[in-house]
């Protein structure tokens, strides 16, 4: 049965305050869950270390390590090791490419995923939450499949060591990148055969030996590799990556029967026609964590939290 007037204006009025308040906490919210490199904002070079994150902590020393000549289209598995100061015993990560894929693997791959960039559809490597460092080492292992043609990709690697006091402060992060290039070694050509200068008392004139030409390299072709599709959030009236508070008020009022639905096809989740209580709460979700929203046709696994 669907709710009367004054029912649906109370609860849009309580989705409304409850935006607000939660809205202005958003901001200072870390990652506990995860996070790719998009959200590294508003300066991406400060990775975790953004005011949206973490901040307040000591530094550690972070290296990533692996395989720095593999085949092209080949898997190799990777460590990250976070060396955690004393009060901040967890860690979590976060590596990105901008070729090659990301999977999961190795001894050391408990507590970490893969995310895909809210940008770029490519999958990265991050956490699942804090992981406790071993006699001082935070360490995590991740599988990366070569492009099948490539001269070099840079792997970039944040960890971030944090005190696990469930909030951003006292926690810093490092970076560490590694180089990998192309293992494929081109046929090198034979050499020619060098003529044996005959003894001086023979008079015979010497034979030009004839050179074989090198045998042409192989050429690779690219495969393109394909990304994931961008998904849109419930309650993304533009489909601009991200919901704002106008377009949960376009919700709301959708919710409210005051606006037709043409205004935000995206309140819609599930293409019913209709905009339910249930979709106005999965567009202020999207709001406060757009990595991890319901999406338009299906669900995301939420993935943002406080430490």
């Amino acid at each position: 049965m669907m709710a009367t007037g004054s029912y649906r204006w109370r609860i849009g009025a309580s989705i409304l305050i409850a935006v607000t308040v939660l809205g202005a906490a958003h901001g200072a919210s870390a990652f506990s869950f995860g996070q790719t490199s998009d959200q590294f904002i508003p300066n991406a070079a400060l990775g975790c270390n953004n005011t949206n994150c973490h901040s307040g902590g000591t530094k550690p020393t972070v290296s990533l390590t692996g395989p720095t000549s593999v085949l092209p289209g080949s898997t190799n598995i990777y460590t990250l090791t976070i060396n955690n100061p004393a009060t901040q015993p967890r860690g979590g990560l976060n590596v990105a490419a901008p070729g090659g894929i990301f999977s999961t693997g190795g001894s050391d791959a408990a507590q970490t995923q893969t995310l895909a960039n809210g940008k770029t559809g490519a999958l990265e490597i991050t956490h699942l939450g804090p992981k406790s460092a071993v006699s001082g080492v935070t360490t995590f292992t991740f599988q990366w499949t070569a492009p099948n043609s490539f001269t070099s990709v840079t792997l970039t690697g944040w960890g971030n060591a944090v005190n696990f006091d469930h909030t951003s402060k006292g926690d810093a992060a490092s970076v560490s990148s590694l180089v990998v290039s192309n293992g494929a070694q081109a046929p090198t050509s034979t050499p020619s055969p060098t003529a044996t200068p005959a003894p001086p008392t023979v008079t015979a004139t010497p034979t030009r030996t004839a050179t074989r030409p090198p045998t042409p390299s192989p050429t690779v072709t690219a495969t393109p590799t394909a990304l994931a599709t961008p998904l849109v959030c419930v309650g993304d009236c533009n489909n601009d990556g991200q919901v704002l508070i106008n377009e949960i008020v376009a919700s709301v009022n959708i919710f409210l029967e005051t606006a037709n639905l043409s205004t935000c096809q995206n309140a819609d989740q599930n293409g019913d026609g209709l905009v339910l209580i249930n979709e106005v709460v999965a567009a202020v979700n999207s709001f406060l964590d757009p990595t991890g929203c319901m999406v338009v046709g299906g669900r995301t696994p939420m993935i943002l939290a406080t430490p």
